[in-house]
Parts: C-alpha cells; sequence; structure tokens
C-alpha cells in the first residue's frame, strides 16, 4: 500500500549533541549541536535551520548550514548564538530544518528536553550548612535509588552523638550488610575562573570499619571523569592513604574540621565535589561499622586567614586583655603582611566592645600578641569572647578561626590585690600599670609613715631574704606618671599572715610628691622572711617606674608559669599547647618538647620569650606533627646566660590514624583485642614489649578469612606501657598500649 517513488531532496534533524562546554552542563554561553541527515542521493548545500527553545528559555536560534552535506552523509551543526542555561527548570527543544523541495517533512523536525537541576556557583565564600534542604546536592550511587540498601541522607544523624549543634547533615544510613555497593553526594558545579587562593573546609564525624571507607573526589568536566582529592594519613585530611576508614575502635564523635587547599584547581570553570563512600558492612548486624556524616561545606578565596588563637588576662580589676593574633600562611598565593584589623571582645555576655589596631607587621605563618587596655574580668568565673575582623581591611572568608575564647578560673587575681603581688628578686624589674588598679581597703596597707594621703590605684610586690639574712637596699627610680607629676606613694610591710592589715608591721613608706629618685635602705633585715611593696599612683595617675632590690634577696625566679596545657586540636589529630606568664625576668627562649612514653623527649619547637616582663604574657604553638594516641609534653625555659629550668609533664591523647590495624581498649584493664584485614593465608606475628624493651609475649596465626580479630588476656602483665609489633606479610605496623588495672 502507498508504494511511492520519488526524486528529491530529502534532509532532517535526526540528534542532538548534548550542550557541553568544556564538559561542564551547563553554563551562560551554552551552543546547541545538532545531527543533520541526508537521507538523499545528492550532496545538499545551504540548509536553512531553527531551533524553537521554551520552558525556563522562550528564544527562537536559526541558522544555514553551508554543507555540502554527502548523499546518506550527516554533519553536526553549532547554532552561532549561545544561551545561558544557568537557571534552573527544563529547557524544550524543537529543531528542524527548511530545504525548499524538501518531499518528506515528517523526519525534518525531533524535539527533546534537557533538566538543570543544579546551579553553577561563582560566588565566594561559599558556606553551605545544609539546614535548609539539600542546595542542589544530590545524593546517588552504583544501584540508584535504593543502592542495595545503603544511601547517603540529609537530616538530623542518628548516631555518634547525634547532630550536636549541627542540625541537619548527610550521613550514612543502610538496611543490609555484606555489600560493596558506592554511593556519593554529589555538588553544584563551582566555576573558579577568577580564584586565586581557593581552600576547602568541612566538618565530618565516622566510625568505620577497615572494609569501609569514604573519601572526596573532584571534577574538571562536569562529572565525566572523577579523581581523589589529596591524600593522608593527615591531621586536617583522610586518617588513611586514600580516605577515611579504620576508625571503629577510636571514633571520631565530634564535629572534627577537616581542610584543603585547592590551588590545583584555580582557574578551573567547571569543578565538580563528591563525598563517596563503600559502606559495606551493616544494619543490623554490625551497627557503628559504617557511620560518617558530613556538613558545613565552605570554599573560600580569601586574599589573607587572620586567626585570633588565644585571649589571656587576670581578674578582680581593670587591667588589660592580651590577644594572640596569627596570620595563616596561604597555600596557593605569598601572603601578604597582617598591618591592620578590628578585634571585639563581650566579657560575660555584656555589650561587645572593638578595637582597631593599625601599624602591625605580622609576617605570613606568625603570631603576635597585641593588648587590649582598660577590661575589667570581674571574677574568677567570669569568661571572655573575642573575634577577629577586616584584616587589612578584608573580608576574612575563613571565619571558622576568628573567635579565641577565655576563661577566668585559669587566670590569676591582678597585682593589684596583695594575694597576687608578684615576686621580685635581685636585680631591676619595671613596673607599670598603677592606673589598672583598684583600692581594697580591706587589705591595703596604711601608709602612716607618709603623712595624709588617699589611696585610689595601688598594686602589690613581694620579695623574701635569702636564707641568711643581711643588709638591703630598694631603689625606686626612672618613673613616669601621668596626669600628676607627683610620683607614686610606696608602703613596705611586713605580714605574719598573708594579706591580713592587722599583721603588717610597717618598715617603710614614702611619698615625695615627686618623681626623683628615692630609696628604702640599706638596711638589716632577718633571713627568710617574705615583704609586700605596696605601691600607689598619686590622685589616680598612670606610673611606670623601676624597683631595682640589692643585698641579701634571694634572686628572681626566671618566670612565674600560670599554666601550660595541651589540647587536641580542632584539626584533627593536632595537638595546641598554650602558656601563660605572670612575670619573665632575662628569659631568652622556651623549648617544647615531645614524648610517646614521658621518658624520652625530643624538641618539637623553640618560642621566643618576653626577657623582661612583668605583664602577663600569653603563648600558643599547634603541634602539627603530633603522636598518634596519648602524647606528652613539657616546657622548658632558657635564660640569656644558658640556665634553664623545666615544668611540669602534661598528657594528651589525641588519635590521628589507625594505619589499617586496630587496637582496643586502650588503655586496657584485663584484654585487648587487635582488629586487622588481609587476604586469606597472609601470616601474621604479634609482638609485644615492655617499656624497657624486653619481650613478653609472642604469637602467630594464618589468616584464615579476610577479617582478622584476637583478643588478648593482659592480666599477666604488670600495670604500665607496651609496644605491639603486628607484622601482616612483609608489613610492620607498632602500636603504644597502656595498661591499667
Amino acid at each position: 500500500d502507498n508504494f511511492e517513488l520519488i526524486d528529491g531532496p530529502d534532509v532532517g534533524v535526526v540528534a542532538y549533541i548534548d550542550p557541553v562546554l568544556n564538559g561542564c552542563l551547563y553554563d551562560s554561553t551554552q551552543q546547541i549541536t545538532v545531527r543533520v541527515f541526508n537521507w538523499g542521493c545528492a550532496p545538499i548545500s545551504n540548509v536553512a535551520i531553527q531551533s524553537d527553545i521554551t520552558g525556563v528559555l522562550n528564544t527562537t536560534l536559526t541558522g544555514t548550514i553551508p554543507g555540502p552535506i554527502p548523499g546518506g552523509g550527516s554533519v553536526n551543526y553549532t547554532f552561532p548564538t549561545t544561551i545561558n542555561m544557568q537557571n534552573i527548570g527544563t529547557y524544550n527543544f524543537s529543531t528542524f530544518t527548511l530545504l525548499a523541495g524538501d518531499f518528506n517533512n515528517s523526519n525534518d523536525t525531533l524535539q527533546t528536553s534537557l533538566s538543570v537541576t543544579q546551579p553553577i556557583i561563582s560566588t565566594y565564600p561559599y558556606f553551605e550548612n545544609f539546614n535548609s534542604g539539600n542546595a542542589f546536592w544530590i545524593a546517588s550511587g552504583q544501584n540508584p535509588p535504593l543502592n542495595d540498601g545503603r544511601n547517603f541522607v540529609l537530616g538530623n544523624m542518628p548516631y555518634l552523638g547525634g547532630p550536636a549543634g549541627n542540625g541537619d547533615s548527610w550521613y550514612i544510613e543502610t538496611n543490609t550488610t555484606n555489600v560493596g555497593t558506592q554511593i556519593w553526594v554529589e555538588s553544584p558545579v563551582f566555576d573558579f575562573t577568577n580564584l586565586l587562593n581557593p581552600q576547602l573546609s568541612f566538618d565530618i564525624k565516622h566510625s568505620l570499619h577497615s572494609s569501609d571507607w569514604v573519601r572526596v573526589e573532584y571534577s574538571t568536566n562536569g562529572g565525566t571523569n572523577w579523581a581523589t582529592l589529596g591524600n593522608g594519613p593527615s591531621p586536617t585530611w583522610y586518617n588513611q592513604t586514600t580516605g577515611w576508614w579504620n576508625s571503629q575502635a577510636s571514633p571520631v564523635a565530634n564535629w572534627t574540621r577537616m581542610e584543603r587547599d585547592l590551588c590545583t584547581l584555580a582557574g578551573q570553570s567547571c569543578v565538580k565535589f563528591r563525598v563517596l563512600a563503600r559502606p559495606f558492612y551493616g544494619l543490623p548486624t554490625y551497627p557503628n561499622w559504617y557511620n560518617f556524616a558530613f556538613d558545613n561545606f565552605h570554599i573560600t578565596d580569601t586574599p589573607l586567614d587572620a586567626a585570633l588563637t588565644l585571649v589571656a588576662s587576670c581578674w578582680g580589676s581593670e587591667y588589660e586583655i592580651e590577644a594572640t593574633v596569627t596570620n595563616n600562611a596561604l597555600p596557593c598565593t605569598a601572603t601578604p603582611v597582617l598591618n591592620s584589623f578590628d578585634i571585639t571582645y563581650s566579657i560575660d555576655g555584656g555589650t561587645p566592645v572593638t578595637v582597631s589596631f593599625t601599624g602591625q607587621n605580622i609576617a605570613g605563618g606568625t603570631s603576635e600578641t597585641v593588648v587590649l587596655t582598660n577590661t575589667t574580668i570581674p571574677n574568677n568565673n567570669s569568661s571572655v569572647v573575642a573575634w577577629i575582623n577586616f584584616p587589612n581591611s578584608f573580608n576574612d572568608q575563613i571565619f571558622q578561626n576568628d573567635t579565641a575564647y577565655g576563661f577566668a578560673v585559669n587566670w590569676p587575681n591582678c597585682n593589684d590585690h596583695c594575694s597576687n603581688a608578684i615576686d621580685l628578686g635581685l636585680g631591676t624589674t619595671t613596673a607599670t600599670q598603677t592606673s589598672n588598679a583598684t583600692v581594697n581597703l580591706s587589705e591595703e596597707p596604711a601608709f602612716t609613715g607618709c603623712g595624709g594621703i588617699t589611696l585610689e590605684n595601688t598594686v602589690w610586690y613581694q620579695f623574701t631574704t635569702n636564707s641568711s639574712g643581711d643588709s638591703v637596699t630598694i631603689i625606686f627610680d626612672n618613673q613616669v606618671c601621668s596626669p600628676s607629676q607627683n610620683g607614686i606613694q610606696v608602703s613596705i610591710v611586713q605580714a605574719t599572715v598573708s594579706c591580713d592589715p592587722m599583721t603588717y608591721t610597717e618598715i617603710f613608706c614614702s611619698a615625695s610628691n615627686d618623681t626623683t629618685a628615692f630609696q628604702f635602705g640599706p638596711v638589716l633585715l632577718p633571713p627568710n622572711t617574705t615583704y609586700y611593696i605596696a605601691v600607689d599612683g598619686f590622685a589616680g595617675s598612670d606610673c611606670n617606674f623601676d624597683i631595682t632590690i640589692e643585698g641579701a634577696v634571694n634572686p628572681p625566679l626566671p618566670i612565674e608559669l600560670i599554666s601550660f596545657d595541651a589540647t587536641c586540636a580542632p584539626t584533627n589529630g593536632a595537638v595546641d599547647l598554650k602558656w601563660l606568664s605572670a612575670s619573665e625576668i632575662n628569659n631568652d627562649f622556651y623549648t617544647l618538647e615531645r614524648s610517646y612514653d614521658a621518658i624520652s623527649f625530643e624538641i618539637v619547637a623553640t618560642i621566643k620569650g618576653a626577657g623582661n616582663s612583668n605583664n602577663i604574657n600569653s603563648y600558643f604553638f599547634r603541634d602539627m606533627n603530633a603522636l598518634d594516641g596519648v602524647s606528652y609534653y613539657r616546657l622548658k625555659q632558657t635564660d640569656f646566660n644558658g640556665n634553664f629550668e623545666y615544668f611540669n609533664i602534661v598528657a594528651v591523647n589525641c588519635t590521628s590514624s589507625n594505619n589499617g590495624i586496630s587496637i582496643y581498649p586502650n588503655p586496657a584493664n584485663n584484654e585487648f583485642t587487635i582488629q586487622l584485614e588481609g587476604e586469606k593465608g597472609n601470616e601474621i606475628s604479634i609482638e609485644m614489649y615492655n617499656s624497657i624493651g624486653q619481650q613478653v609475649m609472642s604469637r602467630n596465626f594464618i589468616l584464615q578469612q579476610k577479617f582478622f580479630s584476637e583478643q588478648i588476656d593482659v592480666n599477666e602483665f604488670d600495670q604500665g606501657i607496651y609496644f605491639v609489633n603486628i607484622k601482616l606479610n612483609d608489613s610492620l605496623s607498632s602500636k603504644k598500649l597502656i595498661i591499667n588495672k
């Protein structure tokens, strides 16, 4: 029926070539390409073509195919006019040829629709906490939508302590076990064309078996090809070489910030990320073997990263807050010198106060301490929060390290109270801050030998005679006072009971009403006796002055250490070391030392001291190469003359990686378990040594299946530190074990 032979041209659209620009679907200058076929025998030239677009965009594209299109052949044609396909939604295309004499119009037209489900991100900083939805991140996997009972889910995570203040997060959910299906969450497209210093950070929690892994991948062609982002182990990235895994024995139950520079992606126009996982084990048989969650995905292009790493002060009167500012080195570009910034602080939740700093000179990768004057920390229950803004007038896009917290429980009472009098020794001490002190009549000396004076702002010092006692001279000079030039008023008393005026015996008082030098002594004083020196700034004056002590007085302590603390840093596996000194005399430098057994120490860093100072000095160092698990730190102080002293050892436990082998619990009481993964037939050797190197156990096994687990009884061993060497074929791993009965 209807058999027909026709002689004439016959051309039409047979296929759409997906709109692609450098592999990125889709951008603002998208071009549409189609394939046109010539069903006839003779070549055809100058074929008119048109594409009508409806939906999100309503427009028409026209053009001419110059040809020739060979008979029985085809050509690809790209419309020269570009269209913007960045807006989310569906684009409908109806494309057809227009050729005079074309006898078969039924094959001229081809229709298709394209859905844009993800935007292109080109404005930075980009920060997404997923609390308002998926933000165009799409969860999928190898076998969607069920993915063999495992998926990434957005919501309040049900494990590892729950959301813990983070609201909704992406987390792994399973309902089957022993399936190797890969799943992922894929980001929108990021345009890094104009970025010079792209950096990535986000928060994670995990408890993963050695067969369950998670990693981050990136694509520069819209998701066609993927590559692993970075490697490990690293305290700020993967805990293993190629991802996060084998953390079941030591779960990361607190949100931990991961960071990675994206220097190699700077200038790329089509970057996608995905968090890829293989949760092999799962519910209901293996709870907590597959747990992983991520949140707070943050991409920055900051020209400067200023961090506030420490705030310190004293409590009880108007004084100062010292803030340690760090100019973090940028990974992709040269780091500018930090010249100016604002610091805002709030005491006990009160009204924020902002202080501007200019004329600073903080080089990249270094820290400096600045002073916030005339602040009052009311009591030892007080707290301070401070944050840094607008470094060099820039908007610091990396905000996670901008805020520091301080707690008065860790600080001394300001030295306007006799209970916190500053110790003095032989030599000269420069004293300051009388205007930052307040009077406390319940503890002040009477200044009876000075005539009629009024108390306004007393500060306190003390000295102790040596074991033999003898002549002592104390000289007060180099006074600089403002606004009054009447100088300082000084009372020296001996107290039978500390800070009890009823037991004070005044041995000297001076109120010369000018700034000339004066002295007490020489006078014979008994041995091993402590005296207070109370100094009052006349009429509230702010005075600087020197106190020089000569004679039978104990030499000064090089430093008066208030505190030395080691804590786990926000970056996984690193350790933050902080210490405060109330005074320093001839202090050249500090040395930080680290140990795995509290016996043998290695040098971690050398930090310049303050020299001579009666102010509170704050110090901070982050050990990015901390030991895995428990480590010990001690602080050494060295004088300008080479003398040194050590302070107490502190311990901290910050786990960064497990090297594919788990030992738990650690510390162990009665037994511990070794878990690892290998291949059937592998040889395993386990040897255990005590802290002096003596072998106390040796066992050998042949792996009967992929997963190996062995419990070891420790009741026969003494309490202490041990080292467990596990040899799997030719690979040797050593773990520290603490037995604590």
